[in-house]
């Protein structure tokens, strides 16, 4: 089971008043959506926030041509709300293979749930660092590193043991 997040998909609107019906599709996205379609027969799941109803998500997946097992979003706008809509999806539908985020945050918390994941990083928008007002810290990804070594670690130790 595959489960892209919106963001993945498509681009955020500009103008929060916009309808989800109005946000256009990134080319990347939908690229790494088609490859991962055929391999995975079709389960796939498409994961909007609390902020997309599920109804409008369906009729925009529909008319941007993507085939999709299921719509579903999440009660929140959280990486932790995210989280735990994947742990009631890997309850209902069996083993995720992979979940795919643009959020670095979000996909430590569920690396930690021992899902796949694949971080989606869009090459449109201007890197943290180089910004005039940027962030002090790099906190969200000096943990996304540091849960990478923490599995690599643990499936070093295991296979001594």
């Amino acid at each position: 089971m595959l489960v892209f997040t919106f963001d993945v998909l498509a681009y955020a609107n500009t103008d929060k008043a916009m309808a989800v019906g109005a946000r256009q599709p990134i080319p990347e996205g939908q690229k790494l959506y088609e490859s991962l379609y055929h391999r995975y027969h079709g389960r796939t799941i498409i994961l909007g926030n609390s902020d997309v109803p599920a109804l409008q998500l369906t009729e925009w997946a529909k008319r941007e041509g993507y085939k999709f097992s299921h719509v579903d979003v999440t009660r929140g706008n959280g990486p932790e709300d995210f989280r735990d809509k994947l742990r009631d999806l890997n309850a209902v539908y069996g083993k995720i293979d992979f979940f795919v985020d643009t959020n670095p945050e979000t996909v430590t918390l569920v690396m930690k749930d021992a899902i796949p994941c694949l971080l989606m990083c869009l090459p449109q928008f201007v890197r943290p660092e180089w910004r005039d007002n940027k962030p002090k810290e790099r906190k969200v990804w000096d943990e996304l590193t540091r849960e990478l070594e923490v599995q690599s670690l643990y499936r070093a130790t295991k296979d001594t043991e």
